[in-house]
């Protein structure tokens, strides 16, 4: 038996409390040459799954929370429920492979399976074809989204395949009684209560610290997070639908832009994220991003300046104002609830938050570092990725931003009802940057010429 993180579990308590939301993380990896077999395929993931934690189990949770969830494995595990195969309509494009990733990540996964599923997409242009996959953000925990697309691409030596005959059943040493009776002996055993309590009483100066912040952090990520907004199509309640496009741009750009203006990628992509905003919001907007470690910062997005240099030098103040500040407590007191604090109390505490009414989170946004070079799977090679962020309760619009072989992408995920023309948002982010980089290229031009002329009046 293995316990589910706090922050995982509490993951799952945030998707209960809304029969909408759907937290899952997702990934297009587009790549070129002849499509596998189905076979193939199923060999290549059934390969990889021993290097994911938790491929092959199920989630167990407990009556009244009384314990944190467990991992117990599947003993029916069957590969092929996991892995399917589709095919974009005649003269499929990018707008039909965006639809289908909307279309895949509506539902949630069934807690009956291990919660992940992959298909292969083919039909795209150009002879090309993808992988699109999806998992639950629980399961994600302790790996960085980089470290999921190494375990997909091929091996140095080459890719390591594992033939299988069939369905793989891995029969679990203990019954779930025995999990079952463990976790409420955790729970209500007088004794171990006992211990917990006693040894939060044995360092009186720990426990005031800890509790003073716990209570500081989340008063001031409570008052961000609760705040009035004038944007209430981004804090819409859930639908039933999402829709997805992605946005591109070179990462010679990004880093020529970061350069010229002493900025950082996340900088240069905060700021194009601010221009996409398609709504009016007040000076004090905040954003909500959450990187593939759960490191949140609340920075105050620029949405409010027209010019983008200028908004690029707002976010670079902004993020460095804010980046240890309310956002860096809030995730301290969060964990130390989870982690100190009986399971129920803190479970029950994060779903009647996540059904609180909130105005001031209008996005969420992962910045995933991914390989620098051309990777390959089963020897082909992997063109372009994709990420795709869930989707918070309380908010339409998730942005993902991945790096991989010399690209950006973003990759806008939003609710369709509240933002049915998610295509305008990234055409805004691709837009933004290309206005910046020009306006880089310009500083360096002047940069040069004035060097030129320096040197020639020293000469």
């Amino acid at each position: 038996m293995e316990h589910l993180t706090p922050f995982d579990a509490l993951f799952l308590q945030a998707e209960d409390a809304d029969p909408h939301a759907s937290l899952m993380i997702g990934g297009v990896v587009v790549i070129e040459g002849p499509v596998p077999t189905h076979r193939e395929f199923l060999d290549a993931v059934a390969s990889r799954l021993d290097a994911v934690p938790h491929a092959r189990q199920v989630v167990h949770g407990f009556p009244f929370d009384l314990g944190a969830p467990v991992w117990v494995d599947d003993p029916y595990f069957d590969i092929a429920h996991h892995v399917g195969r589709t095919t974009l309509p005649a003269l499929g494009d990018e707008a039909a492979l965006d639809r289908l990733v909307g279309h895949v990540m509506d539902p949630r996964l069934d807690r009956e399976h291990p919660l992940w599923k992959c298909w292969i997409v083919e039909g795209l242009p150009d002879g090309r074809w993808a992988i699109l996959a999806k998992m639950h953000r629980c399961m994600a925990g302790g790996l960085s989204g980089a470290r999921l697309i190494e375990l997909l691409c091929d091996y140095e030596a080459g890719a390591r395949v594992v033939t299988i005959a069939g369905p793989q059943p891995k029969v679990s040493t203990r019954s779930l009684s025995d999990v079952i009776l463990e976790v409420i002996d955790l729970a209500l055993s007088p004794r171990r209560q006992a211990a917990f309590m006693a040894r939060q009483l044995t360092s009186p100066i720990r426990l005031t610290r800890t509790s003073l912040q716990v209570i500081r952090g989340l008063m001031r990520y409570g008052t961000d997070l609760f705040a009035g907004s004038s944007a209430p199509v981004l804090n819409s309640h859930l639908g039933r639908h999402r829709a997805f496009a992605a946005a591109r741009t070179s990462l010679d750009d990004v880093r020529l832009i970061r350069d010229t203006f002493d900025t950082t990628v996340n900088d240069v992509a905060l700021a194009a994220i601010a221009s996409a905003l398609p709504v009016p919001v007040r000076a004090d907007e905040i954003l909500n991003a959450i990187d593939n470690r759960i490191s949140i910062m609340v920075p105050s997005l620029p949405v409010e300046v027209a010019d983008p240099v200028a908004r690029l030098l707002a976010v670079k103040n902004r993020v460095s104002t804010h980046e240890f500040s309310a956002g860096t407590e809030a995730e301290h007191a969060i964990a130390t609830l989870a982690e100190r604090w009986p399971f129920a109390p803190v479970a029950w505490t994060v779903q009647m938050a996540a059904r609180l009414p909130q105005r001031a989170i209008v996005a969420v946004g992962a910045n995933i570092p991914g390989p620098t070079e051309h990777r390959k799977f089963l020897g082909r090679r992997i063109v372009e990725i994709l990420a795709v962020a869930p989707i918070s309760t309380g908010s339409s619009l998730s942005i993902s931003i991945f790096s991989y072989a010399g690209r950006l992408t973003f990759g806008v995920h939003t609710d369709f009802g509240a933002i049915p023309d998610v295509g305008a948002i990234a055409a805004s982010i691709e837009q933004e940057i290309a206005r910046i980089t020009e306006a880089a290229r310009r500083v360096q031009q002047r940069r040069t010429t004035g060097a030129k002329r320096y040197e020639h009046l020293t000469s």
